[in-house]
């Protein structure tokens, strides 16, 4: 997800950083994927791991969740780097599955994902909506039947079929809410039925319900490509402190508790966002 990245600052990067903007990193990554392999393409470690969680098992959960960052392209040296987002994530889910905070809504998904589009000055094309975050968790309902939807710690609402899946509602847990929102994000850069707005995708699905809305892969290139570049150039358009608060407020959206994150450099992070 767009915010992980932010954490290459912070680990002595500066030097490569220096050349393209830090937030460019996660957009670059995404863009090596092609939309057909995202479209369908399967995390069998988050079902299988999600399949084995018995009650609140800490261990179980923190695997769950090295396994959501590795499907956002936090891997290897990154991952080391973002070890103490990963404990804080897995920290929110144990909360959430022991009761002892709010499931993040659909909602909260489209603010953050919104939010990030509007702080970095992207094309409308790249907001989404609650309808599309849903079809989101839809098609990841296909293949992770024990992740998405999973609201306890027990099995009472996970089935070994995927040939049944699970009654998604509009709420959701941290850690579900973190991977749908990354996997958003990769849709939104390189997915022809996601490269659009709301607006778009309502008025092709009116003109011919039979047909799945997308652009054509000439405009999906095209837009790949120009929201790439405003990336990469985003430090001439918006500052360090802006882009830390949107990191603040985009975790505190999404359920986890940033007042135990690392500190940040430069002490240049804003305060948090409530949440609403």
């Amino acid at each position: 997800m767009l915010m992980i990245f932010l954490l290459l600052k912070w680990n002595g990067y500066t030097r490569f950083l220096s050349r393209v903007s830090f937030v460019a990193v996660p957009l670059l990554l995404f863009a090596t994927h092609s939309a057909a392999s995202q479209e369908r393409q399967r995390w069998p470690a988050v079902e299988l791991d999600s399949r084995a969680l018995r009650g609140v098992d800490h261990a179980q959960i923190l695997k769950i969740t090295k396994d959501v960052y590795h499907v956002a392209g936090v891997n290897g040296q990154i991952e080391d780097v973002a070890g103490s987002f990963i404990r804080l994530t897995a920290d929110a889910q144990v909360r959430f599955l022991e009761g002892q905070t709010e499931a993040v809504r659909e909602s909260d998904i489209v603010t953050v994902i919104n939010n990030i589009g509007d702080t970095l000055r992207l094309p409308a094309y790249t907001r989404t909506d609650i309808a599309e975050v849903h079809r989101l968790r839809v098609s990841l309902a296909k293949d992770e039947p024990s992740f998405i939807g999973r609201l306890s710690a027990d099995r009472g609402d996970i089935t070994d079929s995927v040939e049944k899946l699970p009654v998604l509602t509009g709420v959701m847990s941290p850690l579900e809410a973190i991977h749908v929102a990354s996997l958003l994000a990769i849709q939104k850069t390189c997915n022809s039925s996601y490269q659009m707005s709301p607006h778009e995708w309502d008025e092709q699905f009116k003109s011919n319900p039979l047909v799945k809305p997308s652009v054509s892969p000439e405009i999906s290139k095209s837009r790949q490509k120009e929201v790439v570049d405003l990336v990469i150039g985003i430090q001439s358009r918006v500052s360090l402190s802006d882009l830390f608060q949107l990191l603040d407020s985009s975790f505190t959206v999404l359920g986890l508790n940033t007042d135990n994150k690392p500190k940040m450099v430069g002490n240049l992070g804003g305060n948090n966002a409530e949440r609403h």
